[in-house]
């Protein structure tokens, strides 16, 4: 079986490893970002400069789309303004998108920095509530508030 190699633009072959060169940056974006259809993406990100950043969850979070997930909220995660997740159309989310949530949400609490809940969804309650992290998430302390 033949394999091909790819040629590493002079930029990103120039990069130190570990430091990421606009180049290299959108390779490693592009590798990472797995094939998810346009019609529901798992989570949009809505944001401009130093504004409030809303994170909407697509009806079904799975497994496979924890990774283009992840990549949504590391946009956001080191914002200065509140973040929004709109949970409003979620119908359905598996223990490894509730495990990712609840990592973007103590990293946030970390630095003080705040998470809001946004839409009534009772398949996130839910999974909250079996997997024993409503506190974790918010949803004891403060009505739809995270730290």
């Amino acid at each position: 079986m033949k394999t091909s190699k790819r040629k590493r633009s002079s930029a990103a072959a120039k990069a130190e490893p570990g430091v990421a060169t606009s180049d290299a940056q959108a390779m490693v974006v592009a590798e990472a970002a797995p094939n998810v259809e346009a019609s529901e993406p798992p989570a949009a990100v809505a944001a401009g400069p130093a504004k409030a950043s809303t994170i909407v969850l697509a009806a079904h979070c799975s497994v496979k789309d924890a990774a283009a997930l992840k990549i949504s909220l590391c946009a956001v995660a080191k914002n200065s303004a509140p973040v929004t997740v709109d949970a409003t159309a979620l119908e359905r989310i598996d223990t490894a998108t509730v495990q990712l949530l609840c990592a973007f949400v103590r990293d946030r609490s970390g630095r003080s920095q705040s998470v809001t809940w946004l839409g009534d969804s009772p398949a996130l309650k839910d999974a909250a509530r079996l997997l024993g992290v409503r506190a974790l998430l918010g949803f004891d302390d403060a009505k739809g508030v995270a730290a």
